[in-house]
């Protein structure tokens, strides 16, 4: 019996690796593509500011957070969702990961489902953790914002792929 495409996939971790370069190259390709202005005003205003100040708000009322553009803006802070700083190229990483894994259409299907809802989740939690290091710890913004979150982040995405492939393949 011969074995299946996954099944050499799984002995020639290569093929993963290369597959995985591919599509994560792919992704961040077609990203490139997309207009700022479409990110700035649609994605980063509506999927992300609107939301962040929202959650702001929810957590702390009294900072009366609110959505302006590519911004979240406060009394007491500005933070500016920009490209290369929206969460797209981590999510890419996760995306990439599990359309490169061997599994089948539906557990690819569910993967990236789940992957798009993890990435989405984490990259608020770290856009509203960015907004009040910024309005009340400023000192600790570059830090946080350039090496300590974007590593936790990698880390989360790496649990959660090793989550799914332990869920899609049974294996440990």
């Amino acid at each position: 019996m011969s074995p299946t495409a996954a099944e050499v996939q799984l002995r020639h971790p290569g093929l993963f690796v290369g597959l995985f370069a591919v599509m994560f190259c792919g992704l961040y390709a077609l990203y490139v593509l997309v207009p700022d202005s479409l990110l700035r005003d649609l994605v980063y205003h509506q999927g992300i500011c609107v939301v962040g100040a929202d959650v702001i708000n929810l957590v702390a009322p009294a900072e009366q957070a609110s959505a302006v553009g590519n911004t979240i803006v406060s009394q007491r802070a500005i933070l500016e969702i920009v490209r290369g700083c929206d969460g797209a190229g981590a999510m890419f990483l996760l995306i990439a990961a599990v359309l490169a894994f061997p599994a089948g259409w539906k557990a690819k299907l569910g993967g990236l489902l789940g992957a798009v809802l993890f990435a989405y989740a984490v990259n608020q939690a770290r856009v509203v953790t960015l907004y009040f290091v910024t309005a009340y710890r400023p000192e600790l913004f570059t830090a946080l914002h350039t090496f300590d979150l974007p590593t936790l982040v990698v880390l989360l995405y790496c649990i959660a792929f090793g989550a799914w492939v332990v869920y899609t393949t049974g294996r440990r």
